[in-house]
């Protein structure tokens, strides 16, 4: 088994990358981005001005970007952050069964299954886990994450604690394939 990502030299693949939240995070602990990932392609002008990281436009739900993806990053990647759209799980959505965009999350799981990295992180709003409109994470996406060996644990936070000016509570899975550190059991 191994251990958690160490020293300074982490490589982040970040999906569903938006405005860049996690590229802020993985420089905060002095991580290296070595590629963001969203289908919006007005994002991606943002972080060549803010980050200065290589950026794919791409559709998470198409197997040929997927592949794109997968093929332009290090074999051995330490972490991979996912940040998918939240509607399908938000308790301020329309709750609509069978959103598709709830399949953003599972592909951003199965890119992480197929990368294998040391850590996988999915953030969303507070009702990912537990949506019965759309419940990709109890059918598919942890079990998923459990049969390629991660561990799992999850993580609800409101934002405000982490230093972001919201008060939102959001929701992280993270899945490692490592024993979880003791500050997140």
């Amino acid at each position: 088994v191994q251990g958690p990502p160490t020293g300074s030299y982490v490589r982040v693949l970040g999906l569903c990358s938006g405005a860049g939240g996690w590229n802020v995070a993985a420089a905060r602990c002095g991580w290296t981005v070595v590629m963001s990932v969203d289908m919006c392609s007005s994002v991606q002008k943002y972080h060549a001005m803010n980050f200065g990281t290589p950026f794919i436009k791409g559709d998470l739900l198409n197997p040929h970007d997927i592949e794109r993806i997968c093929s332009s990053v290090p074999a051995d990647l330490e972490c991979i952050t996912a940040s998918p759209p939240c509607q399908p799980f938000s308790s301020c959505g329309k709750h609509n069964p069978g959103d598709p965009r709830a399949q953003v999350a599972v592909a951003c799981t199965r890119i992480a299954c197929m990368l294998k990295p040391l850590v996988f992180i999915i953030e969303n709003t507070r009702s990912f886990c537990t949506s019965k409109a759309n419940p990709v994470w109890n059918t598919t996406i942890r079990p998923m994450l459990l049969a390629a060996g991660f561990k799992i644990t999850v993580v609800k936070s409101c934002l405000s604690r982490l230093g972001i000016p919201s008060s939102r509570q959001r929701v992280f899975c993270v899945a490692t394939r490592y024993e979880p550190p003791p500050e997140l059991t």
